[in-house]
């Protein structure tokens, strides 16, 4: 049986947050939810979650400087992963993600089964994952 890991999901949209909230904990993950990043910090010091998955829209300047004064691996010691259907999941989000510290970028649409593989992955020390076909990932696809 696997470990049983924590994930904090942000994700603004109630039915994925539903989704991917009832989905994850029967690949192991037990999940906290938040509407947005507003309490982020409090969160994470109470619950000390082994990963951060934000599902947000990425076309938000708000959004970016919240993530961007997060610094997650610097000021939030969490591995975050950032779970987009944005149009703009173009190379410059991607880049913005990755430098404010994301461990992961992942495309929507993505199964939990899926998702719960990339989070493992990311709580296992990958670093720096694109994901632009969540459903072609495998565990040993996040290898480098």
């Amino acid at each position: 049986m696997l470990a049983q890991l924590s994930v904090l999901l942000i994700d603004e949209n109630e039915d994925e947050r539903k989704l991917y909230a009832a989905g994850l904990p029967g690949y192991g993950f037990r999940v906290r939810c938040l509407p947005s990043l507003d309490g982020l910090e409090q969160a994470v010091e109470e619950g000390r979650p082994d990963t951060i998955l934000m599902n947000l829209r990425l076309g938000d300047d708000e959004t970016w400087a919240r993530l961007l004064g997060l610094q997650f691996g610097a000021s939030v010691n969490v591995p975050g992963v950032l779970l987009t259907g944005s149009i703009r999941s173009d190379a410059a989000n991607r880049i913005r993600a990755m430098a404010n510290g994301c461990a992961a970028f992942v495309v929507k649409p993505c199964a939990p089964d899926t998702l719960a593989s990339i989070l493992r992955a990311v709580v296992s020390g990958e670093r720096g994952m694109v994901i632009m076909r969540p459903e072609e990932f495998s565990a040993e696809a996040g290898q480098g």
